[in-house]
């Protein structure tokens, strides 16, 4: 707070913009800001044109006091590291179906999977009934904090414990960072 009002922000988002704009395709920039209004540079942003994502929600987890999940996970999770053309498809396709509709969510592409897959500290965790891919969780860890882009689990397999066997997996993995 003591270095506001000193166009510090608006020079990283002019800098941000022009790095990012012009390159022939639709670019959505998210802003995650602190909860404490105090401390939080919603003001700035929504003077600058940004609007506050309808339904977008956080979620914190202290693993630092929560106990490792116990038990074997009710069905197959394995981390994905990429090489596989059908299986990035099958990715990209549960996630457009997931979030179809959802203008304010970017479009996952083929290229994007892979470009992330590359990220160090970037992580797929997909679920598996048999062979069929029955949801994945993108995962990225950075320092002390993992961050869950997304969990998206079928439908048919909703309350099948699909989805509490990825959270356990992103929980270890985050755990064993």
């Amino acid at each position: 707070p003591s270095w506001r009002r000193q166009g510090i922000g608006r020079r990283l988002l002019a800098s941000l913009l022009d790095d990012i704009g012009g390159e022939g395709h639709p670019v959505t920039v998210v802003a995650t800001l602190d909860r404490s209004p105090e401390e939080s540079a919603a003001l700035f942003l929504l003077q600058r044109g940004f609007s506050e994502i309808p339904g977008s929600v956080r979620y914190e987890l202290d693993l630092a006091s929560a106990p490792p999940p116990q038990g074997e996970p009710s069905q197959s999770i394995s981390i994905y590291r990429g090489g596989d053309a059908k299986l990035e498809s099958a990715i990209v396709d549960l996630y457009r179906g997931a979030y179809l509709g959802r203008t304010a969510i970017p479009q996952l592409t083929i290229e994007d999977v892979r470009r992330q897959i590359q990220m160090p500290g970037f992580a797929y965790f997909l679920a598996f009934d048999g062979d069929r891919l029955i949801g994945h969780a993108a995962v990225y860890v950075h320092d002390a904090e993992c961050y869950v882009d997304s969990i998206v689990v079928v439908r048919s397999h909703w309350g099948s414990g699909a989805s509490d066997a990825l959270c356990q997996a992103i929980t270890r993995h985050a755990l064993a960072q």
